[in-house]
């Protein structure tokens, strides 16, 4: 039973070690397109 255990303990760490990784490009990618939107906004400010 304790080395199942083990096993499962190791799954998990790893699983969070993904998805920490996963989180952080998911955050650049958002910061890319916010900064994107602002120039589009300005540029419609100026047509008016």
């Amino acid at each position: 039973v304790l080395v199942l255990w083990e096993k499962k303990r190791k799954k998990e760490k790893k699983k969070k070690k993904k998805k920490k990784k996963k989180k952080k490009k998911k955050k650049r990618k958002k910061e890319k397109k916010k900064k994107k939107k602002k120039k589009k906004k300005k540029k419609k400010k100026k047509k008016k």
